[in-house]
């Protein structure tokens, strides 16, 4: 996790921003790119945030109940 978003991370002709790699989990405000890699990520943040009680990964994931419009 702490690898994330830093740059020579993956030298990758698609981009860092392709695999949700071009900013730390802690920085990135909102879930973006592929769905289901954005999932993954999501997924695998919340895991390691439980096992080290780490809020503020846990907090980075969290997406507000109501956020995001949608029905209530």
């Amino acid at each position: 996790m702490e690898r994330r978003g830093l740059p020579g991370a993956r030298p990758d002709h698609l981009g860092d921003a392709y695999f949700q790699d071009d900013l730390p989990v802690r920085q990135a405000t909102t879930l973006r790119g592929h769905a289901v890699r954005a999932l993954y990520l999501a997924c695998g943040a919340v895991d390691v945030a439980v096992e080290t009680a780490t809020d503020q990964l846990m907090e980075a994931v969290l997406v507000p109940v109501g956020a995001g419009g949608g029905a209530p």
